[in-house]
Order: C-alpha cells, then structure tokens, then sequence
C-alpha cells in the first residue's frame, strides 16, 4: 500500500502536444513572414539596381534619359480616370434620382418634393462635371505633344556638346 500510495501521488509526466503545437506553428507562420519580407525586399533592391545599370548604359550610349515606368503609370491614370468618370456619370446620378423617386413617393408637401428633386439635379450635375474635368486633366497633352515617343540618340559634336 505504501508503494500504491507514492505511485497515485506521482506528478504525471505525460507531454501535452497541444501546448507545442500552439506554440511552433505560429513561430513558424512568423519566421516565413519574416523570412518572404526579407526575400521580397532583395528582390526590390536587386530590381533597382538593374534598372540603375540599365539608365547608366543608356547615358552612355547617348540616350536621353527617360522615365522608363512613366508611360505605363501615366496609361493606368488614364485607365483609372476613365472608369471612375463612367461610374460617376453612372451611378450618381441614377441613385440620385432613384433616391428622389423614392422619397416623393409619400406625396408630401411640394415644397420637400421640389427640394428633393433639386438636390438629385444638383448632385447630378455635379457628378458629371467632376467626370469631365477628371477626363480633361487625365488627357491633357504632354510637352511633347503627347505622343508617347522611342528615344533618339543624340550624336555627340566635335567638341562634346551634343547637337
């Protein structure tokens, strides 16, 4: 009895795999974080060293230096600027004046009628000459014209200055 005694009162050494689990996996998520920031930012350094080499050869063949992401940035505002200017036009005004139909449904006063109608007028009027002026500025030409253009090799005079 004195052995059954001691072996009852024995602390219980069984491991709890769940307390290890609860704390390796998300060490490990962490350390793949960690691990594909580290990855991702050699990646963006390398990028902009290459695209650093690249204008640098271009300045020595005698290309003009250029923007080389430009074209593609200015092309997805212009992309931009139009379907935000199609949904403006699009979905002011018809939620405006669906709000508008809906709310002189109650047959109130003409006063509030006449307010709610010339609240959706206004508001649609103001979403399309946002939508215009948005399209305007995103098309207004360049100083070259607008034309998006392949760089011309500047030939180098006798005396250095390029002609």
């Amino acid at each position: 009895m004195l052995f059954a005694q001691e072996v009852a009162d024995a602390p219980n050494l069984s491991i709890d795999y769940t307390l290890w689990i609860a704390i390796l996996v998300p060490a490990a998520l962490c350390a793949l974080l960690v691990l594909f920031i580290v990855l991702l930012i050699r990646h963006l350094r390398f990028t902009r060293e290459k695209l650093h080499t690249e204008r640098l050869k271009m300045i020595e063949a005698g290309y003009p230096l250029e923007e080389a992401e430009s074209t593609k940035r200015r092309q997805q505002y212009m992309h931009n600027a139009f379907w935000i200017s199609f949904w403006m036009v699009f979905l002011v005004p018809s939620t405006a004046f669906s709000a508008a139909a809906t709310a002189t449904d109650r047959r109130e006063l003409a006063g509030y009628i006449i307010a709610i109608w010339i609240g959706a007028s206004a508001a649609s009027i103001a979403a399309v000459v946002c939508a215009a002026v948005l399209m305007i500025c995103s098309r207004v030409s360049r100083e070259d014209g607008g034309e998006v253009q392949m760089p011309i090799k500047r030939h180098k005079s006798v005396d250095g200055y390029s002609a």
